[in-house]
């Protein structure tokens, strides 16, 4: 995912540093919050995950 992320931010810093502002934090953010879904780490997921089981019992 950061990987990803830093490439997105290179092609865009090569076009112009202000491009590479607008477009290279909110894919770093994004990249972020997926990898932290992917963890498991979001509460939202682990509610969900929880009222699936409660629901299957």
């Amino acid at each position: 995912m950061l990987i990803g992320a830093v490439c997105v931010w290179a092609l865009a810093l090569l076009i112009s540093p202000a491009f590479a502002v607008v477009i290279g934090l909110p894919t770093f953010v994004a990249a972020g919050l997926i990898a932290a879904d992917l963890a498991g780490a979001s509460p939202k997921i682990e509610k969900r995950r929880r009222f699936l089981n409660e629901r299957k019992q």
